[in-house]
């Protein structure tokens, strides 16, 4: 299986993650799963996905491997405690990647960090401001095959919070 665009621009970018527990949000098929596997392999790995299809293809391709949780929903748990990073997929919405990103905000260890990947197309360029809302330090780490990776550090004390999900519901 050839890897996407946003998947290889991360593979080349791997010296950024460090730390016994990391995290994957919304990986498409779950195809960062592996690379990180290898490495990895100690970590502890948590990896969460808001598309139903690529929920049960990464869980049907990480079964048995007790160091990697498979998670379906809009959030991360609390219980899966802090995060020594977090890998974000950008989500098409603008209003679900602020949702992940604030939720990443919460689930990271005091120095942990972020790191936003996605095709320009997506919108990854603008994704800067919504993570300077949240972090006070914001780096373009990469940029390859239409897709560029960010770095986000320091969470803001001041950043804006939601309480549950009921904070972001619309009516229309």
């Amino acid at each position: 299986m050839e890897l996407s665009p946003s998947t290889q621009v991360l593979a080349r970018n791997l010296e950024a993650l460090d730390g016994a527990k990391g995290g994957i949000i919304d990986s498409p098929w779950g195809e960062a799963i592996p690379l990180l596997r290898h490495h990895q392999p100690a970590a502890h790995l948590v990896s969460l996905h808001t598309d139903y299809a690529h929920y049960r293809v990464a869980q049907e391709a990480q079964a048995g491997n007790p160091n990697t949780t498979i998670r379906f929903g809009v959030g991360l748990d609390p219980a899966d405690g802090a995060f020594d990073w977090l890998i974000l997929y950008l989500p098409k919405g603008r209003e679900l990647r602020e949702l992940l990103v604030e939720s990443a905000t919460r689930a990271l260890a005091a120095n942990g960090r972020l790191l936003l990947v996605g095709r320009t197309r997506s919108g990854v360029r603008s994704s800067q401001r919504t993570l300077r809302e949240y972090f006070q330090d914001v780096e373009k780490l990469d940029v390859a095959r239409r897709c560029a990776l960010y770095r986000a550090t320091n969470p803001r004390p001041d950043s804006p919070k939601h309480e549950g999900l009921n904070a972001w519901m619309r009516n229309f």
